[in-house]
């Protein structure tokens, strides 16, 4: 995003929900741009109460999508591991499994997770386990990835992806809200954040650059180190909020944090 590109963030003042006032960012994002770089966070494609696929959210996700490709939007859509990574994790670390080999197992969750995905736009596996294969668009106007590596998550590689193609529209789909301080779920006084600086979130959550193989954190620390070097902005949104992924995609006001 150019200098002239940015606007000052609004925020609007919306009607409370269970006590916890919600609010709409701007978009900073430009119109001109319809290539986005978007990481998922496995935990979307599962319901959790069940422990099942989300069936209905994935047909909508699909559905918004392939309406956004058909306007002529460009995406890459990064897949995590999720449930199905922690899964595998737990019981490795049960018995003694290294961090490079819990990586594996989780690099392999996302991969599976990500094949599924590509299975709902293409007929053929079209998986990208290389991120540095993608530096340019071509003809294509979807990618779709799974983890790459030991040491570097998919945050990482949508991350690097997107400082690839030169793509200022970093986003990050998770299944709250906002960015909060802990986990607003179990924390009824947990803080959110609509904006914040790089610097400033560093300070809040990273106290070490370190990755580790399961580490739940809103965006982890390699790949934080890279947005903010490159000066990219990310915007973390609910990914389970179709309403507020239209917004955004449509360059309006929108619920969620942006860091820059």
């Amino acid at each position: 995003m150019t200098k002239n590109d940015k606007s000052k963030s609004k925020i609007v003042k919306k009607t409370a929900v269970k006590k916890v006032s919600k609010k709409t960012i701007k978009s900073e994002h430009s119109a001109n741009d319809r290539s986005f770089v978007i990481s998922l966070g496995g935990s979307l494609i599962f319901d959790k109460s069940t422990g099942q696929f989300n069936l209905d959210f994935i047909k909508e996700w699909k559905n918004l999508i392939e309406t956004y490709l058909d306007q002529g939007y460009r995406f890459v859509l990064v897949m995590g591991g999720g449930k199905t990574a922690r899964f595998y994790q737990e019981a490795g670390r049960h018995f003694g499994y290294t961090d490079e080999q819990l990586d594996y197992l989780g690099i392999q969750a996302t991969r599976i997770n990500a094949l599924f995905l590509n299975f709902l736009f293409a007929d053929k596996p079209e998986v990208i386990e290389d991120p540095r294969k993608i530096k340019a668009w071509g003809k294509n106007n979807l990618f779709v990835c799974g983890g790459w590596k030991p040491g570097f998550s998919t945050d990482y590689v949508s991350t690097l992806i997107a400082k690839q193609l030169g793509c200022a529209n970093l986003i990050n789909l998770s299944d709250t809200d906002y960015i909060y301080d802990s986990d607003p779920r179990t924390n009824p006084k947990a803080k959110k954040f609509d904006n914040l600086t790089w610097e400033q979130y560093f300070k809040v959550f990273h106290g070490d650059d370190a990755w580790q193989p399961g580490r739940h954190l809103p965006f982890d620390p390699v790949a934080s180190k890279l947005a903010a070097q490159a000066g990219m902005s990310l915007y973390y949104l609910n990914g389970k909020n179709i309403k507020t992924i239209k917004q955004f995609l449509g360059f309006e006001k929108f619920t969620g944090t942006i860091i820059n």
